[in-house]
């Protein structure tokens, strides 16, 4: 299957699962400047914009994010945005040019929100199963502190947990293959009208 058209599967208010890598695995977050950059860039677009960041986590080669996008059309303008400052920065201190981030940003529809916290909390997760960490909240450069400790973080839209089925999981082997993230039912009906 190609290019999915982001109109086909997205919607303005929808909630989804936001990811981009570097070219050739590069790692492009190499030292806590690059990070905070990156992270400042968020929290200004996200306002500019207008769309909502509930979980996030910066690799030195990829990141994610899982939001409710307010417009589809000014959240595909704010990633430009925010992966062409970053590719500015990133060029200039390092005295490089030429491309930085492997393709467009590449997206998740999320069903609902309980599926949003199982997704961000499997994001947050990516650290530890790369074994740069023990635990989760020892990454400074996710969501996960802020959700598990308190921890404020300017970039993260907190929600109310009281609602959430927190027995949900997201499986490993799926979760790459999926071109959504819900119950069978909804990656279904996903799958039905990307085949159209």
């Amino acid at each position: 299957m190609g290019r999915t058209a982001r109109e086909w599967l997205l919607y303005d208010g929808c909630y989804a699962h936001i990811f981009t890598r570097a070219i050739e695995k590069r790692k492009i977050f190499q030292d806590n400047e690059d990070f905070c950059f990156f992270k400042s860039r968020m929290i200004v677009l996200k306002k500019e914009y207008v769309f909502k960041i509930f979980h996030y986590c910066l690799m030195q080669t990829h990141f994610h994010m899982v939001v409710q996008i307010g417009d589809v059309r000014k959240f595909s303008d704010a990633m430009k945005v925010l992966k062409k400052d970053y590719s500015y920065r990133y060029n200039k201190q390092h005295k490089r040019f030429g491309a930085v981030w492997r393709d467009r940003y590449k997206s998740k529809l999320i069903e609902n929100e309980s599926y949003l916290y199982a997704c961000g909390r499997y994001i947050e997760n990516n650290p530890v199963e790369a074994g740069i960490v023990k635990k989760a909240i020892d990454w400074t450069h996710s969501s996960s502190r802020c959700y598990d400790q308190g921890v404020e973080d300017e970039v993260v839209d907190q929600y109310s947990l009281a609602a959430i089925d927190s027995s949900i999981m997201i499986e490993d082997k799926a979760f790459d293959r999926q071109k959504a993230i819900g119950s069978d039912w909804f990656q279904y009906q996903v799958l039905k009208k990307l085949k159209g």
